[in-house]
């Protein structure tokens, strides 16, 4: 008999603090069944209470700590790294985990060609899934709904929040695209995996609520609107040129998702000078995606494009 994968919990944390402890707290409360706990730190420093927690919970070997600079794909590829279980569950540093969690992903994960899955997400944004497909369209990984209650099979997109790889699988494609920066990193993991042959799908036992805490996580005053879009402008050059989605997510879906946050975080600034910025980052996702020199295989380009135009 097969002996049951082992799995860790990976948690990425930047410039969090009550929250973190928070996160690690229901960790430890639901997730008795990790083989690891992992918190991959960038924050430059915490607040005193908050670092002598963490120090205590390493010293007492409840969890282990690394250190990182800022960057999310980064942190999640040093946790690819640094753990030694089967599976890593990538969680983010303001979220309550429900009971199950572990067993739901490790139950997921029982079928070999499954390299990653989604888990539910409470309160977060998300939009209704099209349709139950025996093949994820590329075009679906905007539309998965999170907070769903049906798995599903074949998926083609995960929250960031809550999800879990093989981390052999993980590896063997190069981890998570450390261009990007807190935006379409996951989805692009997960067209990879397609490429590669591999199966993504959802498990709505595998259940957080997501806070999405105020403060902390990727915010920073400093990100101007080109910095901020530069990730998904790369993205839809990367895995949208040259099909129609891509010129349907780079002007409406962003306009609708993006136009009304980025006009109240730079309300000072000029219109003229935010639709520059968009500007700036298409080109820039230009650039980079240029830059890459592995393409989406023939066959599997054709399965996640070739019925589109029958959608709808």
């Amino acid at each position: 008999m097969t002996p049951a994968p082992t799995l860790a919990v990976a948690i990425p944390t930047f410039r969090r603090e009550q929250v973190l402890l928070d996160t690690l707290r229901s960790v430890f409360a639901t997730c008795p069944a990790a083989a690891e706990v992992l918190v991959v730190d960038q924050s430059p420093e915490h607040e005193p209470h908050v670092a002598a927690q963490l120090a205590a919970w390493v010293r007492d070997g409840c969890i282990r700590l690394a250190t990182q600079p800022p960057g999310l794909p980064a942190a999640r590829n040093r946790a690819l790294r640094d753990c030694t279980s089967d599976i890593v569950v990538f969680l983010d540093d303001d979220v309550t985990v429900a009971p199950g969690l572990v067993e739901a992903y490790r139950a997921a994960f029982a079928f070999a060609d499954v390299a990653a899955v989604g888990g539910r997400v409470r309160a977060a944004h998300s939009m209704p899934f099209p349709s139950r497909r025996d093949w994820p369209l590329i075009r679906d990984y905007h539309y998965l709904d999170v907070g769903a209650q049906v798995p599903l099979e074949h998926v083609a997109s995960v929250r960031g929040c809550n999800h879990a790889v093989r981390r052999v699988a993980a590896m063997a494609i190069g981890g998570y695209d450390e261009t990007y920066g807190w935006l379409r990193e996951e989805t692009d993991f997960v067209l990879r995996l397609l490429w590669a042959g591999y199966r993504v799908t959802f498990e709505p036992a595998a259940d957080v609520l997501h806070h999405e805490a105020p403060s902390g996580g990727t915010r920073s005053a400093e990100d101007s609107v080109a910095d901020r879009m530069e990730g998904v402008m790369y993205f839809a050059w990367r895995h949208l040129w040259p099909h129609g989605e891509f010129w349907k997510d780079v002007t409406y879906r962003q306009a609708r998702e993006w136009g009304p946050r980025l006009l109240v975080r730079h309300a000072r600034q000029s219109r003229l000078r935010l639709l520059g910025g968009l500007i700036v980052a298409v080109w820039r996702g230009w650039r980079l995606a240029r830059r890459r020199v592995d393409r989406c295989p023939a066959d599997v380009e054709h399965r996640l494009w070739g019925s589109v135009r029958s959608v709808r």
